[in-house]
């Protein structure tokens, strides 16, 4: 029969559970802080064809839209055609092991059916060569300023 104690250690601990996935994961919401929410459910436009591909390297898992080739991209699941329109749906920031922090945005692909699964656009130093992020040096609080090259605002 268990005791009081060991009851307490098991209440503890299924407590502390979701706290440490927390901080393993490095990964903080920042859809609800300026700037960024105000970049929730805003529209782009594709400026290239690009493909929706399994996610090789961010931890966040998902998928990622991307023209671009990279070890960090496995298999094709969806091709979208130059001027399909994104919104941006969530922003997060991720620990980047001791790199720093990366953010990451969370989009949806019109007309695109991805069972589910969130779908990011990469947005991390790291990466620079596939990276979307306008200025590569990204600090929480800093805007989030896309390349030109794969996206611009819906009405332009």
């Amino acid at each position: 029969m268990a005791t009081a104690k060991t009851l307490n250690r098991g209440r503890a601990l299924l407590l502390a559970l979701p706290l440490g996935l927390t901080a393993c994961t490095g990964v903080v919401t920042l859809s609800g802080e300026a700037p960024y929410s105000d970049m929730i459910g805003q529209c782009y436009i594709l400026q290239q064809d690009m493909k929706i591909r399994e996610n090789g390297c961010w931890s966040l898992g998902g998928l990622i839209l991307s023209p671009d080739e990279s070890y960090c991209f496995k298999g094709n699941v969806s091709d979208v055609e130059q001027g399909a329109q994104i919104r941006l749906f969530d922003i997060r920031q991720q620990q980047w092991g001791s790199a720093g922090f990366c953010p990451q945005v969370v989009v949806k692909v019109k007309g695109n059916e991805t069972s589910g699964r969130e779908v990011f656009i990469p947005l991390c130093f790291s990466n620079d060569h596939i990276s979307w992020l306008e200025d590569p040096l990204w600090q929480r609080g800093d805007a989030i300023r896309l390349k030109k090259e794969y996206v611009l605002p819906c009405g332009n």
